[in-house]
C-alpha cells in the first residue's frame, strides 16, 4: 500500500464537543480536507491515468484518520451531497459545490478508484432526508464510523495474533472442529471485549430507542437492497483469515429506518460505500436511527 504520512501544518486536528466521549484521542488525530495528493502516491498507479491524476491531485477527503505517534493515515471519511462540515482550520461550516454544473460523482468515483487500488480504506456516507444536521450530531456520526473502523482494525489485528499462537495446536483438528474453535474461542469472546472499546455510539442509539419504545412509539428499520453489493474474495489467505482479505471491490450497503409518530412518519436513509473492509449495516442502521430519533426530539421541542 503505497501512502505516504505527509502532514501540512496548516491542517489543524478537529477538536470534539467535550460532551461526547470519544474513547479514541489519546493515540489518533482526526484533521479536515486532507488533500488526496498527500496520502496517495498516484504516480505508482497502475489504472490512473493523467488526465484523473491532474483531477485527484484537486481534491480531498472530509477527514482523515491519522495515528499520532508517526501520522500514518489510517481511514478517510466523505459525507456525499451539500451539507455542514469542519474546515482545515477546524470550523464547522456549510458545504456547497463550487460549480454546480460540475459532475459531484465524479471525484468520489476516482478516489475510489484510487483507494481501492492502493487498498486504502475509505468511506463515502449518502444521509438522505430532510433537515440540517447540527455540529454535536455530525460530530457523533463521525466519531461512530471511526468507532467502527477501529474496532474492525482492532479485531483482525488481534484475532490474527490468537490464531498464530494456536495454529499448531488447532492444524490436528477436522476442518469443521476448527471453524467452531475459531468461532467459540477467537471471534466471540474479541467480538464483545473490542465492543466495549468502540461501542459507545450504539449504547446511545439504544438508550434513546429504548424510551420512544418505551413511550408506545413504533421504530422499526430494514436494509436497503442495494444492487451493487459486492460479495467480497472469500479465498483469503491464512495470514489474513481475518482481514479484508484481497478485496478488489468497494462494498456498499445501506438501511432505512422509519419511526411512527402518531399519524406522521419521520423516515431516514443512509447508504455507506467503503474499501478494503466490507460495509458495517449495523453502522448503517445506527446512524439512520440516530438521525432520525434526533429528528422527532426537534419535532417535539417544536410543537
Amino acid at each position: 500500500m503505497n501512502l505516504k504520512n505527509l502532514v501540512n501544518p496548516k491542517i489543524k486536528n478537529i477538536r470534539f464537543d467535550e460532551t461526547i466521549k470519544i474513547s479514541w484521542l489519546k493515540y489518533y488525530d482526526l484533521r479536515a480536507l486532507v488533500p488526496v495528493k498527500d496520502i496517495i502516491q498516484f504516480n505508482k498507479s497502475k489504472s490512473i491515468d493523467a488526465v484523473e491524476n491532474c483531477f485527484l491531485r484537486g481534491t480531498n477527503f472530509n477527514y482523515t484518520l491519522y495515528e499520532k505517534e508517526n501520522n500514518k493515515p489510517l481511514t478517510s471519511i466523505d459525507f456525499k451531497g451539500t451539507g455542514n462540515r469542519f474546515s482545515e482550520d477546524g470550523e464547522y461550516i456549510e458545504f456547497k459545490p463550487v460549480n454546480e454544473f460540475v459532475d459531484m460523482e465524479r471525484p468520489f468515483e476516482l478516489k475510489l478508484k484510487a483507494a481501492k487500488e492502493f487498498r486504502y480504506p475509505y468511506l463515502i456516507i449518502t444521509i438522505d432526508g430532510e433537515g440540517e444536521i447540527d455540529k454535536k450530531t455530525h460530530m457523533q456520526i463521525v466519531n461512530a464510523i471511526i468507532e467502527n473502523f477501529l474496532a474492525k482494525n482492532d479485531f483482525e489485528t488481534e484475532a490474527n495474533e490468537l490464531y498464530s499462537e494456536d495454529i499448531k495446536f488447532i492444524d490436528k483438528f477436522k476442518p469443521f472442529e476448527i471453524k467452531k474453535y475459531i468461532i467459540d474461542y477467537i471471534i466471540i469472546p474479541l467480538e464483545k471485549n473490542i465492543s466495549k472499546k468502540h461501542d459507545n455510539f450504539n449504547n446511545i442509539v439504544s438508550i434513546h430507542e429504548r424510551k420512544l419504545i418505551n413511550k408506545g412509539m413504533d421504530i422499526r428499520s430494514a436494509e436497503i437492497n442495494i444492487p451493487k453489493i459486492i460479495d467480497f474474495n472469500s479465498k483469503i489467505p491464512k495470514k489474513d483469515l481475518f482481514g479484508p482479505g484481497k478485496c478488489k471491490k468497494q462494498a456498499e450497503i445501506g438501511s432505512i429506518c422509519e419511526l411512527n409518530i402518531s399519524n406522521n412518519k419521520i423516515v431516514q436513509t443512509v447508504l455507506i460505500k467503503n474499501t478494503v473492509y466490507p460495509a458495517s449495516l449495523k453502522l448503517a442502521e445506527n446512524i439512520a436511527k440516530y438521525l432520525a430519533i434526533k429528528k422527532y426530539f426537534i419535532r417535539s421541542i417544536k410543537i
